[in-house]
Order: structure tokens, then C-alpha cells, then sequence
């Protein structure tokens, strides 16, 4: 019996260990490897990464459609960093309100180097003056407020990074890449508008970065891009076009569709835009139809349309107009209507064309 007794002592006395060496090492794993219980970690992709090149720009574009509303709001919030100016690392900050019907709502500032910062403690943050992009507790968070209009977006997630194809560019040996950080997801809102009234809605929105050291004239003719959601169906559809240089255009880029995990490539799209039969202030807009016909995209309304060299004056505008041309943003009501399912999904078409 003993030699019996002596092996029950010495399995317990193995078990007693084994069950100390475990706790041991959980509680080595709590306090000093607690990142493996943490959330997981985000690239920085809200840190700054100027270059030497006086061209450089990083900008992010976060689009929100709000359609809980009588007249849908479409709100476009950018952050940019750039080397363009007299100086080195400058920044700006613009927001772009567009309703049906409404005039529109726009608020633009530009800032110098001690006026903006990027902090990562608990949390990533990209300060321009009083507005920012926060990434702290599992959530992404826009705010631009000035005395004409504030707009808070939030997301209930942090960012995902997908680089979608054929975007991602040298010319003249600069570069221009582009970058999705958070696809079409859900977003909570909080505007106030120059009328006073405040409105909390609820919608969709995109965040987008690009960095760049190209000029719009290098590496295309024009760019289209179309942010659609269809709130009936849940249904959306993103796409980024590049209107190639040349005499007969066509464009190229990628589309993104509920249906689909990534960004898909695209390219030969026939495109015809001769600006100069148009009106400059309301040009005719094609439509979109790519070869295998799968999808048809509609412009519907023009609803504004932006020039940098206009905004810049006469003097300014015609020197920056020498570097980089005519660059002209339209913003379109639209509406792409897919082949596959005949689902239509109404948005807005963000068309730039140079000049």
C-alpha cells in the first residue's frame, strides 16, 4: 500500500504544481502582456508622413449620406496636410453640406504648421485648429466646427485599411495612392447648420485617405467618384474612377459592392466629357456604362461645384493655376442601377476636371 500511497502523494504533489505553474503564467500574462486582451492594435494611419517634395499632400475625406431626414444631407468633412504653400507643413480643414433644393453649405480654412497636431496616447488623434479625427475606444470620430456650421460623425468601429486596385500611381517620379479605411458603415450625426437648428441623424458614411505628390494634371484628365446608399434595401455602391490623359478618354479604377468583401478593378470605360461645348459653371455629365454593362451610373442634379483657383483670387489663383491647371470639382445628385439585380441606388457623383 504504500508504494501506492506514495504515487496518489506524488500525482497530487504534480497537479498541485502543474495548477501553480498555470496560475503563474495567467497572471504573467495579465500584467505584463496585457495587449493580448486589449483591442487590437490600429496602423496610424492618422499619423503624418510629409516628404521632402513641396507637392506632398495627405488629405482625408470622410462622406456621410444622412437619409433620415424629408431632404436627404450629404456631408463631406476633409482633413488636410500638405507642403503647399510658403511654407512646409501646412494644413486645412473643409466642410461640404449639400441638400436637393438647398444652397449649399461651405466652410474651408487653411492653417500653418503650429496650428495642428497628431497625438497617439490612448488613442490617435489628428488636431487642425479646433477640429479633429479621433480614434479612441473601438470608435472613429470626425468634428469640424467653426461659427458657420459644426458636424460630428461617428463611427462604432476603427479602421480597417483596404487599398483598392489600379490606383496606386508614378508619374514623373511622384506618386499618388489611395487608401479605404473605413468602408460604406454606419454613422451617427450630430449637425448644426448656419439656421440655428441642430438635427441628430443617422446614416452612412466612408473615410478615404490619399497621399500624394502628383498634381491632379499629371496622372489623370479628370476623377469621378460615387459614394451611394439605398436605406430600403441596405444596398450600396462606392466607385473611383480615373479619367485617363488622352484624345479619346476612357477611364479606369474600381467599384465596391454590398455583394462583394473588396474593392473590385475595372477598366476600358468609355468616357466622353468635352467641356468646352458646355457651360463652365453647369457642364452635361455622361453617363457611366462600363462594357459588360453591369451597372449604369446617372447624374441627375447638379448641386454645386468648387474651384480652388476661383477661391484663391485672381493673383494667387493664376499662379497655382500655372503649377497645377484648372482642377473644378462638380457635385451631382445621381444614381447607379445595377444590372445583376436592377437595384437603384441613389447618391451623390463627385466629378473633378481639369481645365
Amino acid at each position: 500500500m504504500r508504494p501506492i500511497l506514495i504515487f496518489c502523494r506524488f500525482g497530487i504533489t504534480i497537479k498541485a504544481s502543474l495548477l501553480i505553474l498555470l496560475m503563474s503564467f495567467a497572471c504573467l500574462l495579465l500584467c505584463s502582456n496585457k495587449q493580448l486582451y486589449a483591442e487590437p492594435v490600429v496602423w496610424e494611419v492618422l499619423k503624418p508622413e510629409f516628404t521632402e517634395r513641396e507637392s506632398y499632400t495627405q488629405i482625408y475625406t470622410l462622406t456621410t449620406l444622412f437619409n433620415d431626414t424629408a431632404n436627404p444631407i450629404m456631408i463631406q468633412m476633409q482633413f488636410t496636410l500638405t507642403n503647399l504653400g510658403i511654407s512646409d507643413q501646412n494644413a486645412g480643414c473643409k466642410i461640404l453640406v449639400l441638400q436637393k433644393n438647398v444652397k449649399p453649405v461651405f466652410w474651408n480654412k487653411r492653417y500653418g504648421k503650429k496650428k495642428w497636431s497628431y497625438t497617439k496616447n490612448t488613442g490617435q488623434q489628428l488636431k487642425i485648429g479646433l477640429n479633429y479625427i479621433l480614434i479612441k475606444d473601438g470608435k472613429t470620430m470626425a468634428l469640424i466646427e467653426n461659427d458657420k456650421i459644426s458636424a460630428q460623425i461617428t463611427f462604432d468601429r476603427t479602421p480597417d485599411p483596404i487599398v483598392p486596385p489600379m490606383i496606386s500611381l508614378t508619374s514623373h517620379n511622384r506618386f499618388h495612392e489611395s487608401t479605404v479605411l473605413i468602408g460604406c458603415t454606419k454613422v451617427q450625426g450630430v449637425v448644426k447648420l448656419p439656421d440655428g437648428n441642430s438635427k441628430k441623424m443617422v446614416g452612412y458614411g466612408v473615410l478615404e485617405l490619399s497621399k500624394s505628390t502628383s498634381f491632379p494634371s499629371d496622372i489623370c484628365r479628370g476623377w469621378v467618384t460615387f459614394r451611394g446608399y439605398n436605406f430600403e434595401t441596405n444596398s450600396y455602391f462606392l466607385t473611383s474612377l480615373r479619367v485617363l490623359r488622352g484624345k479619346t478618354s476612357e477611364a479606369e479604377g474600381w467599384i465596391w459592392k454590398k455583394s462583394v468583401e473588396t474593392p473590385s478593378s475595372i477598366s476600358k470605360i468609355p468616357f466622353d466629357f468635352k467641356i468646352e461645348k458646355a457651360v463652365r459653371e453647369k457642364p452635361l455629365f455622361p453617363y457611366i456604362i462600363p462594357i459588360d454593362s453591369s451597372f449604369l451610373l446617372e447624374p441627375q442634379t447638379l448641386l454645386t461645384r468648387y474651384s480652388i483657383i476661383d477661391e484663391l483670387g485672381f493673383f494667387w489663383g493664376g499662379i497655382v493655376k500655372l503649377v497645377i491647371g484648372d482642377p473644378i470639382t462638380y457635385y451631382y445628385e445621381a444614381k447607379v442601377v445595377l444590372k445583376e439585380n436592377s437595384d437603384t441606388i441613389p447618391g451623390i457623383l463627385e466629378f473633378m476636371w481639369i481645365e
